[in-house]
């Protein structure tokens, strides 16, 4: 042990039953309660003492934030959502082929299910200029998300949930619905799944039509210090999530798939985050780089049961067309133009594709 719990001969987790004590005293201010705990263990504290009564703080905002949201959360959980309340949407630059493909495979899974689809394609300059000062076109998805809300709201549409899927994503299993997927978030209002690098994945989102979920995108738009900065939108999510005491931080391991991980969904005040493997992973078994790589690596990171998003991968449509395959999907090609695709980026076929 370390910091407070050195002193006075205190456990840190006494010392952390001594905080949370003084933040159940409604109206406690950060320095009442720095100078409190200061008293109490007979020094001033240092930064590895207000680091972790910044933990402590947010652990009790979190579990007050859990409690006031029990009662909607148990009504949430017993709504029944309908095919036609479901909107998923996807979007992509003209010039981005893979998105053509992956497109093609998700509008066949909602058709199938009798999901609303929305295919938003356009030139690339016009994506930038929508996302200006931003430069990653990543940040295109809080774009368009939040102009779909408020387009909802003023048309009184009957949608309850937008799906988003990034354009380099494919639905691999198409019997699963996304019903099914919304009963295991239990109400909670963004289902999103974990990131292997940092917390949260943005490629796949399901995200509740409420006044939560437009206020979260509007706090991510507006997070300047990641418009250009990796991880973009990704990290925003993150940052934002953190100052509104979700709790997302306070889970280690975080991740599933690392030893001793938790498994299963994670269940915060407002999200649910589910392993890689249930919504959104970037791992196929009938890859051989990740078939002989990260599955014999980490037994705990299998392969995607739902979806298929090769993120932070190279060579990504040569690894969709394997998944595809192997999946017994139709990608919309041409089977006699195939053979003379070339998978190596994705991003000069567009002549080459041919729609069956």
């Amino acid at each position: 042990m370390d910091g407070l719990a050195l002193l006075n001969g205190m456990s840190q987790d006494e010392l952390a039953t001594f905080a949370q004590s003084l933040l159940h005293e409604n109206g406690i201010k950060w320095g009442d309660l720095e100078r409190a705990v200061a008293d109490h263990v007979g020094r001033p504290l240092t930064r590895e003492d207000r680091k972790f009564l910044g933990k402590q703080i947010s652990i009790h905002r979190c579990n007050l934030l859990s409690t006031e949201r029990s009662a909607v959360l148990l009504q949430l959980s017993k709504e029944e959502v309908g095919p036609s309340q479901i909107l998923v949407v996807t979007s992509y630059t003209h010039n981005y082929t893979i998105g053509s493909v992956c497109s093609n495979i998700n509008q066949q899974y909602c058709e199938r299910h009798g999901y609303r689809f929305l295919e938003d394609v356009m030139p690339l300059a016009e994506m930038k200029a929508l996302i200006k000062p931003r430069k990653f076109c990543g940040w295109h998805k809080i774009h368009l998300l939040l102009s779909l809300l408020e387009r909802v709201k003023t048309n009184q549409d009957d949608v309850q949930y937008m799906v988003w899927i990034d354009a380099d994503a494919i639905v691999i299993d198409h019997t699963i619905k996304l019903e099914d997927i919304v009963s295991q978030g239990k109400g909670r209002d963004l289902m999103i799944a974990e990131d292997q690098a940092g917390l949260l994945n943005t490629g796949v989102m399901i995200l509740r039509v409420c006044d939560w979920v437009k206020a979260i995108l509007e706090e991510v738009w507006e997070t300047k210090r990641y418009f250009l900065v990796r991880q973009y939108e990704q990290a925003a999510l993150e940052r934002v999530l953190r100052k509104r005491f979700e709790g997302i931080e306070l889970v280690c391991p975080f991740h599933s798939f690392c030893e001793n991980g938790p498994s299963g969904v994670k269940y915060f005040p407002h999200v649910s985050v589910f392993p890689g493997s249930m919504l959104n992973s970037n791992v196929h078994k009938s890859v051989a780089k990740d078939a002989e790589g990260k599955l014999k690596k980490n037994h705990k990171l299998t392969s995607a049961s739902f979806l298929y998003h090769p993120y932070g991968c190279k060579q990504k449509l040569q690894r969709l067309s394997t998944v595809i395959k192997f999946a017994k999907l139709d990608d919309g090609l041409d089977p006699d133009t195939i053979s003379q695709v070339s998978f190596d980026d994705g991003k000069t076929l567009t002549a080459q594709l041919c729609r069956t």
